[in-house]
């Protein structure tokens, strides 16, 4: 029942799209692109890792009347923080025995990568008093999007008498963004596209914690530090972000 259900939301958003694009003009007679696209976000203002970080993305987008279109597509990219290079020892873990008495560790070698599968959808308002006619010229936008994060964690801790096993399991986030850019013809139908971009994490699983930011951190949880020192640099770095792409119009 609930894929009939499906099948059926389909197929009206099929219809309805079509009975849209049967009054919009597009652009020279195209309402539809594909794009491919380089996404550049900027963790290294506040947090730690690489000052500017890319992610590849690739997009349909399909125009709905003059000024409107619905975007949407996938977004994949991955990094490798370095223990000593990106100093994450200010990170601390602390276990208590039974006794009640404590004990630090911290990050002293190793490694911590990640790898991120994002999907978004993007709604995009074309600005047809310069000229714009979607899905083509300057635009602003929404983005929402679903990431899933996995994580290879190689990370050698300074205790020997506390053991730390390794955490490879990952966490989902959601993430707002309000976009603005322009798409502008290279030659024939083929483009160029740029966009700018403010974005917030707005939600994750786990305890990962983007606060958990400063040195000497104190907090028992190992697997929430793990996954703070992945999230704080995504987090961070949607705010400030842009990318360039190429994109096809028919």
């Amino acid at each position: 029942m609930k894929s009939l259900k499906f099948v059926g939301f389909l197929l009206s958003w099929f219809f309805i799209t079509t009975a849209l694009s049967q009054s919009n003009p597009g652009y020279l007679g195209s309402t539809q692109v594909v794009e491919v696209s380089t996404n550049m976000y900027i963790p290294g203002i506040m947090a730690h890792g690489p000052y500017v970080k890319n992610h590849m993305s690739i997009a349909y987008e399909k125009s709905m009347d003059r000024n409107f279109s619905l975007r949407g597509g996938i977004r994949q990219g991955s990094g490798t923080f370095d223990v000593d290079k990106h100093d994450l020892s200010y990170y601390s873990v602390v276990k208590y025995d039974e006794f009640g008495s404590s004990e630090y560790t911290s990050p002293s070698s190793g490694t911590l990568g990640y790898s991120l599968t994002e999907f978004f959808i993007a709604p995009r308002w074309y600005n047809t008093e310069s000229g714009a006619l979607a899905p083509f010229g300057s635009f602003w936008g929404l983005e929402l999007a679903f990431a899933s994060v996995g994580i290879d964690d190689k990370i050698k801790w300074s205790s020997q008498a506390i053991k730390m096993p390794a955490i490879n399991n990952g966490f989902s986030t959601v993430s707002f963004a309000i976009q603005w850019g322009h798409r502008r013809v290279l030659f024939d139908k083929f483009c160029w596209d740029y966009h700018m971009g403010l974005g917030f994490n707005v939600y994750n699983t786990g305890n990962a914690d983007v606060s958990i930011y400063g040195e000497g951190t104190e907090y028992t949880d190992h697997e929430a530090i793990v996954h703070s020192m992945i999230l704080e640099p995504l987090a961070w770095g949607r705010i400030f972000h842009g990318g360039l792409g190429v994109s096809y119009l028919f």
